[in-house]
Parts: structure tokens; C-alpha cells; sequence
């Protein structure tokens, strides 16, 4: 239980980091402080801080060298995705019935 709470706060922590170094956002703006924060308290609580820590670390490299390669075009911003065409019916669909009588609204009858 323990061991899984601390991968999950470890991926918590890698993503903010990737987002913080990728964006370049300021630690101290409110949300990322936030958030920073909450990891941490938790990791202090579960003693696993300093691989938090590290992961956040990590995160903040890799989001900033990702950034810095997209910019100078070593790698492309998005994966290309492998896009697949719908499938053609097999058959039409066909009409399951004749319709023999149309009523006709009142207030068109004069348009006869």
C-alpha cells in the first residue's frame, strides 16, 4: 500500500516537474506551489522525500530539454499517429418498405 502511494507520488511529482521545465513556469506562481507542496507534505509523511524530490527533479530536466529540442528541431513535437480509415459498409442499408400514402398537412393542400 505504501509502495504503490509512493510510485503514485512519484509520477505526481515527475509530471509536475516535467510541466514546470517544459513550460517554464515560476515555482512560486500559486498552482505549482500548491501542488508542489501537497506532493511534498505527503511524501514527508510517507518518508520518501528525497526520491520525490528527485523525481521532481528529473521531471524539471526532462521537460526542459524536451522543450529545448522541439525548438531546435532534433525531435517533433507530437508523435505522428498512425491514422486509420472507417470501414466501408458491407451493404447498403436498404428500405424496408414502401410508403403508399403520404399525408399532407392541412395547410399545404393548397400548394397542390
Amino acid at each position: 500500500m505504501v509502495e504503490n502511494r509512493g510510485k503514485e507520488l512519484e509520477q505526481q511529482a515527475y509530471r509536475l516537474g516535467f510541466e514546470v521545465g517544459f513550460h517554464a513556469h515560476d515555482e512560486w506562481t500559486s498552482w505549482v506551489w500548491k501542488e508542489k507542496k501537497k506532493i511534498f507534505d505527503d511524501a514527508r509523511k510517507n518518508k520518501i522525500l528525497d526520491r520525490i524530490e528527485s523525481a521532481y527533479e528529473k521531471g524539471k530536466i526532462d521537460g526542459f530539454s524536451r522543450k529545448k529540442n522541439i525548438k531546435e528541431g532534433t525531435i517533433e513535437k507530437k508523435p505522428k499517429i498512425k491514422v486509420i480509415e472507417k470501414p466501408a459498409l458491407i451493404s447498403k442499408p436498404a428500405v424496408t418498405g414502401i410508403i403508399k400514402t403520404v399525408l399532407i398537412p392541412k395547410f399545404l393542400k393548397f400548394f397542390k
